[in-house]
């Protein structure tokens, strides 16, 4: 590294006199200029186009699941998964609301979510528990006393993660599933037929009575304590009449962004026994808008909003047989032929982490409860674990 130094010439000017003089000291130091130039720094670089933006993590990872979904879907390999009809047409908010109460309305059909305010309403993310509710009860049977048994709840997160990610759940999705279970049982839901001259309604919750493990430090307390979830005989009787089968995988993949989670799901609905040709407005009390509930207001900004969802649920459904119509103004819907063109396919099967009809261990009361210690006062064990392999 070479170091040049350069120097600003002193400047003389004249006075009123017209007398040459030096201007003082201290004007001096203004204009004398030291200046520390080095001779090897590297060219500037070329602006005139704009630097590439990074890829973001999330969008590679839903790169990847898109990958992973549509290969499933071409090898027969999809994993089943139910939402309940209801809970689409007016489903949960999409950002957390910032009051207790929450009204959606699809034509002449309402549903209202009134909270707790300890726990808040259930909002994102949330709509992910429904799924796995509906999703156990199908698995299950559809049981008659309405309870869902499975071995761990650290199971319900297991249910949502990737194809091929095998970890325990954190600490922190723990709480989270935790939460949000809170938000769906303490939350009564109202639906209500808002035609002229006409009443019909019906209040509810969705969670009778839970019995959750959380409990991070025993890894094997799921050996020891039934899981169980008893639904209301209401949220019960909705999954058994109108349930809307998905595909698992495609969900794993969209459950980070709940509109085009529901755009999905309301495609799968309404192709999956669409026989003719349908255009569904966009605009309107019936519309496609107000059936997911959008809060867009701009015309323009819905419509583009609506292609950004549509091009992220192609990438995971590639043959989805739907089209924006020329003007704009509807979402043309064609009868799905080809195996690709399904949502799902009618002989896949359920396949749900932790859920069987059979439970690893009987129930107990609530008076054994505190008095069970794992590992200790509970003859049941877990199976050993494979040692490690003799070389010979």
């Amino acid at each position: 590294m070479k170091l040049k130094w350069s120097f600003v010439p002193i400047r003389f000017v004249k006075n009123m006199n017209d007398k040459p003089s030096i201007v003082p000291f201290f004007l001096l130091l203004s204009f004398l200029v030291t200046s520390l130039k080095i001779e090897n720094t590297p060219p500037m670089k070329d602006n005139s186009k704009p630097p590439k933006k990074p890829r973001k993590p999330r969008l590679l990872k839903r790169i990847d699941q898109a990958e992973v979904t549509a290969d499933a879907r071409a090898f027969f390999e999809q994993s089943l998964a139910y939402q309940v009809k209801e809970f689409l047409l007016c489903g949960l908010p999409y950002q957390q609301p910032k009051i207790l109460k929450h009204e959606r309305r699809n034509g002449n059909f309402s549903c209202k979510l009134v909270g707790d305010p300890d726990a808040g309403l259930p909002y994102g993310q949330d709509r992910l528990l429904i799924i796995w509710m509906a999703s156990a009860f199908q698995k299950l049977g559809c049981p008659e006393d309405n309870t869902i048994r499975f071995r761990s709840a650290s199971d319900i997160a297991r249910a949502f993660y990737h194809r091929g990610q095998e970890r325990p759940p954190t600490g922190q999705e723990r709480i989270r599933i935790k939460e949000r279970f809170k938000r769906l049982f303490y939350t009564t839901y109202f639906f209500e037929d808002k035609r002229k001259n006409y009443f019909d309604g019906e209040s509810f919750r969705l969670i009778r009575k839970t019995r959750l493990w959380f409990n991070g430090e025993e890894p094997n307390a799921h050996w020891l304590w039934q899981n169980l979830i008893v639904l209301s005989a209401e949220f019960a009787d909705l999954i058994r009449k109108g349930s809307i089968p998905i595909d698992l995988e495609t969900v794993r993949g969209l459950k980070e962004s709940p509109a085009t989670l529901d755009l999905y799901i309301w495609l799968s609905w309404r192709t999956y026994n669409l026989k003719d040709e349908a255009g569904v407005p966009l605009f309107g009390p019936t519309g496609l808008f107000a059936q997911l509930g959008t809060a867009t207001v701009d015309p323009y900004k819905a419509k583009q909003q609506l292609k950004a969802w549509l091009n992220v649920v192609t990438s995971f459904w590639r043959q989805c047989p739907a089209e924006l119509s020329e003007d704009g103004q509807y979402l043309i819907l064609h009868p799905p032929k080809a195996y690709e063109e399904f949502s799902i396919h009618h002989n896949t099967s359920l396949l749900l982490p932790g859920v069987t009809k059979n439970p690893p261990v009987p129930l107990l009361s609530n008076e054994e409860l505190p008095t069970c210690k794992p590992g200790l006062e509970k003859s049941f064990e877990p199976p050993p674990k494979p040692g490690p392999k003799l070389v010979r």
